[in-house]
């Protein structure tokens, strides 16, 4: 035969090898890639895919970065999501109510949480201050120091609220003062935060709410008619849920939640308290900050009722009179193993006991934050010890310092802070007799945090140092440009990044993250090891926490549904 011939047949046969093998690889690219988007869900849970993926690429409205290799900026913001502005149902009910587009305090006054905490506890250790969420009508009943108010939320029709009226007449010819407006007219309830009587109000148990409907018996006394407190089953942990507020009106829309919260802590035999946060208690924070201020406020008062007792022993072990029932009952509120603050648009996802969570919560770490599938820390759950760095961490959150220099005029202020990487001192600008708070919670917990982890785990963090802070840590709505240049990068810069967030977090000191999977019940460990696994899904509980996230399935169903929609002219179909 030809040589030529060969040696040709030779270079086509290779020549179809490669092309089955670019083929091979392109298939196998192509699957990754659905296998990627058909797991990938929209916004937040996509960008924490990606950045966690081997690439390590995160995005956000002004650019791109790979890890600590490259990063790109654009010329100017995009828009990453189709829902990445808050959207709110009705314009009164916000999480945390208006947030504040500048807050603001007289620089060096700073909100001391143990005195807010002794000063509540003096005040309402003879206080009766209740309160029980309404299963079968859209209402909450305040048992407010001898007054009792009921607060109407939005779908309760006026006709069911009259007639309630009445057959509380009937029934005990004390007719509970109610107090309604008429939605379609968007008239509020007529009464507001800065008239009750009481800051914080335990969630009264069932029996005593049977009782007040039947014979008008107010709740009064934390040992017969708080809802009833047992340890946890798995963890032998006396747990306290708290949710917050600063308006009432802020409650309207999360009846189902706060029946959610009032069942579950009912339920595993939790503590359940309704903090109804003063605006002026916050002196000039954003009301944001509110969750902050009574979730750091419980635990001092939990800490001082702690050296109490080791220091006089409980009342139970002597002669009882008014003082030492009256701090029996103090210490009995105050007595847990940890606190948790659960914001209004979250739930609880699974009836199983927090223990089930909460037990590989090492000793050594004194916060834990729940993981809602999003790329930063989230403080929708937020769950505490009742530490003395803990009370000190939710008070350095509540007086957190945006800058020190007014953002909008301060040209020269805002110079100094980034080339000094601090908030400016009182006298070094004219502007700076004011401290501009945050106005959300997240970037504030994210500062103190970090800068923390800067003291003791060497972790690059720049604070105003930051290149974007002045323009991204202050947001009303999504902080992610804040996280990617301020937060992210840091991470992704320290010596023990470890791939993933929660692999990172968990091994910085302080703090540690429950991940969104759920944990076996058969091995709470796995919950924060690396070993987790679902063999048997009948077996494994739904994650503890959950917060709305996602629009649709995943990536590849929302390509599906718009390939749909546009061949179809848009069907509901689709």
């Amino acid at each position: 035969r030809d040589p030529k011939d060969r040696r040709r047949r030779r270079t086509s046969t290779a020549r179809r090898r490669l092309v089955a093998l670019a083929a091979l690889a392109l298939a196998a690219l192509v699957l990754r890639a659905v296998a990627y988007l058909a797991s990938w869900y929209p916004g937040d849970e996509t960008i924490r895919a990606s950045s966690e993926s081997f690439l390590r690429l995160m995005f956000s409205r002004s650019g791109v970065s790979f890890g600590k290799t490259k990063s790109f900026a654009f010329s100017k913001e995009v828009t990453i999501d189709a829902g990445d502005s808050i959207k709110l149902t009705q314009k009164a009910a916000v999480v945390q109510g208006e947030i504040s587009r500048r807050p603001r305090w007289r620089a060096g006054e700073e909100v001391n949480v143990t005195r807010h905490a002794e000063l509540e506890w003096n005040a309402d250790e003879k206080k009766s201050c209740f309160f029980r969420v309404h299963a079968d009508a859209p209402a909450i009943t305040f048992f407010d120091d001898g007054v009792t108010r009921v607060w109407r939320l939005r779908g309760l029709d006026e006709l069911q609220l009259v007639r309630a009226g009445s057959q509380a007449k009937a029934d005990f010819g004390n007719p509970v003062k109610t107090h309604g407006h008429k939605e379609e007219e968007g008239e509020g309830n007529d009464f507001g935060v800065d008239d009750l009587r009481c800051v914080y109000f335990r969630a009264a148990s069932s029996d005593a709410w049977s009782r007040f409907r039947q014979s008008g018996r107010l709740p009064a006394s934390l040992k017969t008619d708080a809802s009833p407190v047992r340890p946890d089953p798995l963890s032998d942990d006396t747990l306290l849920l708290i949710n917050s507020a600063t308006t009432l009106d802020m409650l309207s829309e999360y009846h189902r939640p706060l029946l959610n919260h009032q069942a579950y802590a009912e339920s595993n035999g939790y503590k359940y308290v309704l903090a109804l946060v003063k605006p002026f208690l916050l002196a000039g924070r954003s009301g944001k900050f509110a969750k902050h201020l009574a979730l750091g406020a419980h635990l001092a008062a939990a800490l001082e009722s702690d050296r109490q007792l080791k220091l006089f022993g409980s009342s139970n072990d002597s002669d009882s009179d008014s003082d030492s029932d009256s701090f029996s009952e103090r210490d009995d509120s105050f007595a847990f193993s940890a606190a948790c603050h659960v914001d209004l648009d979250a739930w609880f996802a699974s009836w199983a006991p927090f223990g089930l969570y909460g037990a590989a919560w090492e000793k050594n770490k004194d916060v834990l934050f729940g993981d809602a599938g999003q790329i930063w820390l989230n403080t929708g759950l937020l769950c505490a010890r009742p530490t003395e760095w803990a009370v000190t961490f939710e008070e350095r959150v509540v007086n957190a310092v945006f800058s020190g220099a007014d953002v909008l005029q301060d040209v020269v202020g805002v110079t100094e802070e980034r080339e000094t990487g601090k908030a400016l001192a009182s006298k070094k600008s004219q502007s700076s007799v004011w401290a501009y708070g945050f106005q959300r919670d997240q970037p504030a917990v994210w500062h103190v945090l970090a800068t923390t982890w800067r003291l003791e785990a060497g972790v690059p963090y720049e604070a105003q140092g930051c290149g974007a802070w002045h323009r991204a840590c202050n947001p009303v709505e999504n902080p992610i440009e804040c996280w990617h240049w301020c937060h992210w990068d840091a991470l992704q810069r320290w010596r023990g990044w470890r791939g993933t967030l929660a692999e990172a977090v968990n091994a910085l000191p302080r703090v540690a993250l429950a991940p969104r999977h759920a944990a076996p019940s058969r091995d709470a460990f796995a919950f924060f090891g690396d070993s987790f696994g679902a063999e048997d899904a009948s077996e494994t509980p739904p994650p503890m926490h959950r917060m709305c996230l996602r629009s649709c399935a995943s990536v590849l169903r929302r390509f599906f549904m718009g390939v749909c929609g546009a061949l179809t002219g848009g069907s509901a179909r689709c």
